[in-house]
């Protein structure tokens, strides 16, 4: 829902972009077992609003990033599988966006380091370890330059 509202009122959402941002942050933000839909739908509102965001808005919004890494490490411990599914598909989403980087840059080797982590992790389901290699190979593709700065980015890609 929110996806088609912020593609078809794109114009009229720019000017509740700083309630929308709290909101996200907030919901984002609540306890490892509170209110879990919540805090995924936070995550899918900050999807939808990135499609829309400017190249000069986009600054403000890459702080849930890391939010939402510690979101995906909540639901990791607490063993909500196909929510993480669902929250590394809406990563993915984020950076399939973000091709130039604005949101992800910032965190990139936080970003890597913890995704790399999943990736590699044996016990994880096969399907979690797959979406995390593709938000892996996506920011390579999209911001190369970033990538190659990061040390062992390579090797974690090709182990």
């Amino acid at each position: 829902i929110t996806s088609h509202l912020c593609k078809d009122y794109s114009d009229e959402i720019i000017e509740f972009l700083p309630a929308i941002l709290e909101a996200v942050i907030q919901n984002i933000q609540l306890s490892a077992t509170e209110a879990i839909p919540l805090r995924i739908a936070a995550l899918d509102v900050f999807v939808s609003m990135a499609s829309v965001l400017t190249k000069e808005q986009r600054p403000v919004w890459q702080n849930i990033l890391p939010l939402t890494m510690r979101l995906i490490g909540d639901l990791l411990n607490l063993g909500k599988e196909s929510e993480v599914r669902l929250s590394l598909q809406l990563l993915n989403g984020i950076v399939e966006i973000d091709v130039k980087g604005i949101l992800v840059k910032p965190h990139l080797a936080f970003l890597a380091q913890s995704i790399a982590m999943i990736a590699s992790h044996p016990e994880l389901d096969e399907s979690i370890r797959t979406l995390a290699l593709e938000f892996l190979l996506t920011v390579a593709a999209n911001v190369p330059a970033a990538c190659r700065k990061l040390p062992n980015f390579a090797h974690v890609l090709l182990s």
